[in-house]
């Protein structure tokens, strides 16, 4: 008895879905374009702060960005209403990076920050933008 090709392909289809629910589906925790991510088991802390103006308002909405280059991931936020944000479940190393901006005009890098376990590390960050001496020339870098 000769089974068609289509009925054939409506099998194999049907046995790919049963295999898919048997595992449990797609694995949702992996970032995606990439591996899933492994952080080292031990003690975790966190990183908190201020994001404001030089004349110390706060900056709602501020985009905060840490990442460390030995992770291979990064952890995003903005800051509240209150010019706050926070990060917790990090794992306690040195080294880590925060980047923050508020697009399309501020940013701003820090580095080395360390968070140790079972700390809030309180990293404040006060924008400051510099005034250029005249006008900009089209394809000229800004200061």
């Amino acid at each position: 008895m000769a089974i068609s090709r289509r009925a054939l392909v409506f099998i194999l289809g049907l046995m790919v879905m049963a295999l898919l629910f048997a595992c449990g589906g797609a694995d949702k925790r992996q970032p995606q374009g990439g591996p899933e991510v492994q952080l080292p088991p031990g003690p975790t802390g966190g990183i908190a702060g201020y994001v404001s103006d030089s004349d110390g308002s706060p900056i709602m909405g501020a985009h905060v960005k840490v990442s460390h280059p030995g992770f291979g991931r990064n952890w995003t936020t903005q800051a509240d209403s209150d010019g706050k944000y926070s990060f917790s479940g990090l794992p306690a190393v040195d080294g880590y990076a925060m980047t923050v901006s508020t697009p399309p005009f501020w940013i701003t890098t820090l580095k080395e920050i360390t968070v140790r376990a079972d700390e809030v590390t309180t990293v404040n960050v006060t924008r400051r933008l510099t005034q250029h001496p005249g006008p900009l020339t089209p394809g000229e870098p800004a200061p």
